[in-house]
């Protein structure tokens, strides 16, 4: 004889409810985080050409009255002056060279100053110019611990840029 079908178990109010509430909450938050990553401004409408001030639409400018960005900014000069003096200081790493502070040429020879906690684990490393060249550290030839100073010798280096250098008491 035939076996009567197995009887369905009765749903519940609590069980509806509570899986009511789980599709809720998941709607709740894919609408909470498509409404907080929506791109809103290609809603906004868009302007037909640059939108220019009044005052600076009237005033017309020519080349003439154009002054040369060095003129305009004597510092600057002076700073992209300085920064052909500036060696970046680099040590062997795990994975290459790693850059681990900059120095200042100070001499012709390849003298180079720098701070001491900067360059007191350097056990072997590089130091490049601006031009892009690149020099062997050599070693210290001077260390001033105290004041956190040391002055390292590149091998090999000649003709580097020398950071102009003046006393306190001019200034």
């Amino acid at each position: 004889m035939p076996q009567p079908a197995a009887v369905r178990p009765r749903r519940t109010l609590l069980g509806t409810s509570l899986r009511a509430s789980g599709v809720l909450v998941v709607l709740l938050t894919l609408a909470w985080v498509a409404w907080t990553n929506f791109d809103w401004d290609w809603l906004q409408p868009r302007r037909k050409g640059p939108v220019v001030p009044p005052a600076i639409a009237e005033k017309k400018s020519s080349a003439e009255t154009l002054k040369p960005a060095a003129a305009l900014a004597p510092p600057n000069a002076a700073i992209l002056e300085a920064q052909k003096s500036v060696v970046l200081l680099q040590a062997d790493g795990p994975g290459g060279l790693i850059g681990v502070g900059a120095g200042v040429v100070i001499d012709h020879s390849g003298l180079v100053a720098t701070s001491y906690h900067l360059s007191s684990d350097l056990t072997s490393g590089m130091a490049r110019c601006h031009d892009g060249r690149v020099f062997a550290i050599a070693g210290y030839a001077a260390v001033d611990s105290e004041n956190d100073l040391a002055i390292l010798q590149l091998k090999d280096a000649s003709g580097l840029p020398v950071a102009k250098l003046i006393s306190d008491t001019s200034l």
